[in-house]
């Protein structure tokens, strides 16, 4: 499953978990280093309560064109049970 999502807005990623309105006991923490690439960057990360494993976990795709996000990829991660 992904949701596609196209704004003129950046939203930075970084390094330290981050706290969402939506789900204000999760954390969205990042795996592993941002890699860019040309035009394109990825982000893994996951969710979930602060110091828990994460509930669910994805990938966030980037397009940049002249200097901002023009596209944004967010993949979910199926729940393996």
């Amino acid at each position: 499953m992904f949701r596609q999502a196209c704004s003129s807005d950046a939203t930075l990623w970084t390094s330290s978990p981050v706290t969402f309105a939506t789900h204000p006991h999760f954390v969205y923490t990042p795996y592993g280093e941002a890699q860019a690439l040309h035009n394109a960057g990825i982000l893994a990360w996951g969710s979930g309560p602060r110091g828990e494993a994460p509930d669910y976990t994805g990938l966030d795709v980037i397009i940049v064109r002249d200097g901002r996000i023009a596209a944004l990829y967010v993949f979910l991660n199926p729940k393996l049970s």
